[in-house]
């Protein structure tokens, strides 16, 4: 198929739609050759280590709560008692898949930054980017992410409720997990959408990485924003999708504003918070996006049921992107602590 767009502005924005990878056409055969071959190299990559492995976690969490809620599956059911492992083997295959197999022993970057290839990694890559490593969210990258540090608690604590069949609990570390391991792929939204928005110069070659890593993450992204707000989704669909009318159309560019509102107008939902996205400084001096105010957003604190509410004026400019949620219920004010089953 020819590419639908004008290719003569420069000889580096031609398009090519042969010898790609075959489990990228498989995966991209909806694009219809929208990306070069660079890209769809970039976008498989990134899917099948983020947004695929993000699923599998989540799917070992639930088969662990599953084994205990059905199958009555509890590692540490008393003296005398016949254990049942099968619970605490997902719960842990979950860590495993969150973490990878080549971030070392002790779990933290080596000196200058050498990293797996992991949704773990994908936290300690980020924030350098937003100045998030370290317990204090201050140290360089060197240090792991701090959001690496809050996540592997979670596991742990899980873990503890796992070996005693805590359903209740199971259940709260999932959503906590979930809605936390979405921060670094909020981070990659951020961060590829500022450099489309500045840059883009012949509309899809000279930025393949950019269109093809805004794309992906905001992907991996889009069923949580829709289970909070169709319109949020929408946004995003609209601005990163590859192959759609801005992000890989020739002279077209990302509304900035437009993504960033789409997502942190519905922090407080998805269960993240400013702090845990932080500042996009991308290696400048100055930050090129500061984050935004908590309890200005309304996201200071998604732990509780009282929870905060967004200030009149930022919720007066988040009404574009918020509201309608795709799942009944998701913005409740007590969803991270009782869920909605």
């Amino acid at each position: 198929m020819e590419p639908v767009w004008d290719t003569s502005v420069s000889s580096n924005c031609s398009v090519s739609c042969t010898n790609r990878p075959v489990q990228a056409r498989i995966f991209l055969t909806s694009f219809t050759c929208l990306l070069t071959r660079d890209a769809t190299t970039e976008v498989a990559k990134k899917a099948t280590a983020y947004t695929f492995n993000f699923i599998e976690m989540v799917q070992l969490m639930q088969k662990a709560i599953d084994e205990v809620d059905i199958n009555n599956c509890i590692y540490n059911s008393g003296i005398g008692v016949s254990s049942c492992s099968a619970a605490m083997e997902a719960w842990e295959a979950a860590v495993a898949i969150y973490t990878g197999s080549l971030e070392g022993t002790d779990g933290n970057n080596c000196s200058g930054g050498c990293y797996g290839y992991s949704l773990y990694a994908l936290a300690d890559k980020r924030c350098d980017d937003y100045s998030t490593c370290g317990p204090t969210l201050t140290e360089n990258k060197d240090e792991t992410a701090y959001i690496n540090n809050l996540i592997i608690s979670y596991f742990t604590a899980g873990q503890a409720a796992t070996n005693f069949g805590l359903i209740d609990d199971m259940k709260y570390y999932k959503r906590m997990i979930s809605a936390k391991v979405a921060v670094p792929l909020v981070q990659g939204v951020l961060k590829y959408t500022w450099l489309l928005s500045l840059k883009n110069p012949c509309g899809y070659s000279k930025t393949d990485k950019e269109i093809a890593a805004a794309g992906t993450f905001s992907s991996a992204l889009l069923p949580k924003v829709w289970a909070c707000s169709k319109k949020g989704a929408d946004q995003l669909q609209r601005n990163l999708k590859i192959g759609g009318n801005i992000a890989t159309a020739p002279g077209k560019k990302p509304s900035f504003r437009a993504v960033r509102l789409a997502l942190e107008c519905n922090y407080r939902c998805l269960g993240i918070k400013c702090t845990d996205v932080g500042s996009l400084f991308d290696g400048d001096f100055n930050p090129r996006m500061t984050l935004c105010d908590d309890v200005f957003n309304g996201s200071d604190d998604v732990s509780v049921s009282s929870g905060g509410k967004p200030d009149p004026r930022r919720k007066q400019a988040c009404k574009r992107y918020t509201g309608k949620p795709g799942i009944s219920g998701r913005t409740s004010s007590d969803y991270f602590v009782n869920g909605y089953e």
